[in-house]
C-alpha cells in the first residue's frame, strides 16, 4: 500500500517560472543538499524527448543510489506529473516506485507550488517507515522548493 508525503510553499516566481524550473533547471542546484536519508542529486542525464509525456532522464544521489524518472504528463504552467522507477542502491530500501506530481498556482505576487510523492514500498516494513521518513521529506522539499525560487529564473530561454 502507498502513502502520499506533499509538500508545498508559496514563491516569489511566477508559475511559469517554477515549472520551468522543475522541468529544465540544474537538478545539481536544486537538489543540492541532504537531509538525513535523502541525498542530494550529484549527476543526471537527461535523454532526448525530456520535456514530453514518455521522456526520461536518469538521475544519481550521494548515497549512491540512483533510479529514473518517466513523464506521464505536462501541461505548461499547472502540472508535472513523472514515476521514478528502477530505484537502485539504499532508495529503493524506501520504494520500488514513486508516482511524483508538481503543482503551480498564481498566488499573490508569485506562485504556490506543490510537490507530492505517492510512494509505494517495496514490503510491510519499509511501509511502516513512513512516520519517520515524514518529517525528513518536509525538511528536504522545503529546501528544493527554496532552491527552486533562486534557480528557477536562470532557466535557458530556448528550454522553455
Amino acid at each position: 500500500m502507498s502513502y502520499r508525503l506533499t509538500f508545498a510553499r508559496t514563491l516569489a516566481i511566477s508559475p511559469e517560472a517554477a515549472f520551468d524550473g522543475v522541468l529544465h533547471g540544474d537538478l545539481l542546484r536544486i537538489f543540492d543538499r541532504r537531509y538525513l536519508v535523502f541525498s542530494h542529486v550529484v549527476a543526471y542525464d537527461t535523454l532526448p524527448g525530456w520535456g514530453h509525456p514518455g521522456g526520461r532522464r536518469q538521475l544519481r544521489t550521494s548515497d549512491g543510489s540512483s533510479f529514473d524518472e518517466t513523464l506521464l504528463d505536462v501541461h505548461r504552467p499547472d502540472r508535472i506529473g513523472y514515476t521514478m522507477t528502477s530505484m537502485r542502491g539504499p532508495l529503493r530500501l524506501i520504494a520500488s516506485h514513486i508516482e511524483v506530481c508538481w503543482t503551480f498556482e498564481a498566488h499573490r505576487h508569485g506562485s504556490r507550488v506543490a510537490w507530492s510523492w505517492a510512494v509505494t514500498p517495496p514490503n510491510r516494513l519499509s511501509g511502516a517507515l513512513e512516520s519517520l521518513l515524514r518529517p525528513q521529506w518536509s525538511r528536504y522539499a522545503g529546501r528544493a522548493l527554496s532552491r527552486l525560487e533562486v534557480v528557477a529564473p536562470d532557466v535557458p530561454r530556448e528550454l522553455r
